[in-house]
């Protein structure tokens, strides 16, 4: 195989690879928490409140630099506010929306382009009924076709397989508690071919949440969400406040959370 196909493998990898954490085909309830990633090898950790709200929308508050920041995320409309209470002021970052988790359990390509997707029919996975997909990404005038089975039940991709060997499977270990909360305990098992060696990282999904609340990957490195606490949220917390002056996005660069401990 060429350099250059393993270098667009890489990129339609990136693309279209299992998602980082479990989120599945409908949207969960909604809640408050604080989101925490600990670094035990940097002995440190950051953390962030979050809140979410309908339709996945997000607002997440955390500290940079000594000062407060404010991130809003509205999904369906493609739309991020980055707020500074401080000076009241705001920026807005506008991509393309996101698709529902219903439109991408019809299509896992909806949202996407230059990639097409074909359902090949219906097969079982580790006892889980799952839907065959055939997805085909275009880069530079090639063609590269990938294999991918979408869990029926709950919406994520169970097993993605490259042209060029590389696989990537979840594995459901069992149910366990976790904070407080019944959830389900997933492996995620990445290989790149028969006699190549493979890698492991572990995400425990919340059926009622609908999405990942604890992920442990590379060198104990751990995401969780602490403090569930499942309800409706006001809508305010998800719009613009009153008062706020927008100014342009920075060119380059970004905030980043501060170390809690």
């Amino acid at each position: 195989m060429t350099r250059s196909m393993f270098y667009l493998l890489a990129v339609v990898a990136a693309v279209l690879a299992l998602p980082g954490v479990l989120v599945a085909a409908s949207y969960g309830a909604e809640f408050a928490a604080e989101a925490v990633r600990s670094m035990p090898q940097q002995k440190r950790s950051l953390s962030a409140q979050m809140y979410v709200g309908k339709e996945g929308v997000r607002r997440v508050e955390y500290v940079a630099g000594s000062k407060p920041v404010v991130e809003i995320i509205i999904p369906v409309r493609g739309i991020t506010w980055r707020l500074n209470p401080g000076a009241k002021t705001y920026t807005e970052f506008v991509k393309t929306p996101t698709p529902s988790p219903a439109e991408l359990q019809v299509n896992p390509c909806a949202g996407q382009s230059n990639v097409t997707c074909t359902r090949l029919g219906r097969e079982k996975i580790n006892n889980r009924d799952a839907d065959k997909w055939e997805i085909i990404a275009a880069f530079k005038n090639q063609d590269v076709k990938m294999l991918r089975w979408v869990d029926v039940n709950n919406g994520f991709p169970l097993i993605q397989q490259m042209p060029n060997g590389q696989k990537a499977e979840m594995r459901l270990l069992g149910s366990v508690k976790v904070n407080g909360r019944q959830v389900e305990k997933w492996e995620l098992v990445s290989s790149w071919g028969e006699r190549s060696a493979s890698a492991s990282s572990f995400q425990w999904y919340d059926p009622v949440l609908k999405l990942a609340v604890r992920e442990e990957g590379a060198a104990s490195m751990v995401n969780e969400l602490r403090n569930i606490q499942p309800g409706p949220q006001p809508e305010h917390l998800f719009q613009l406040p009153a008062g706020y002056s927008k100014i342009d996005a920075p060119k380059q660069g970004g905030l980043r959370l501060v170390p809690t401990k």
